[in-house]
């Protein structure tokens, strides 16, 4: 089986890559707040959290400025 890449290149207008900026730093804060959950769980408490356990903590924030803003991201 061969696995093909595809690369596309993104022209936006700076509106939209104000958008892209936000969304790349809110995802970027969320994954290492998660890495740092895991961590401190870990080091503190002995019990290791996966994957699943952290997206069933993520439920109360659904629908929330964090996550959308009420628009697409482009």
């Amino acid at each position: 089986m061969m696995i093909r890449r595809v690369t596309f290149r993104l022209y936006p207008s700076e509106a939209q890559a104000a958008k892209l900026f936000e969304a790349r730093r809110l995802h970027a804060y969320l994954y290492n707040a998660c890495v740092e959950h895991r961590k401190t769980s870990y080091q503190k408490f002995g019990q290791s959290v996966d994957y699943f356990d952290q997206q069933a903590a993520l439920v109360p924030f659904q629908g929330s400025k964090l996550e959308n803003d009420g628009e697409g991201v482009l």
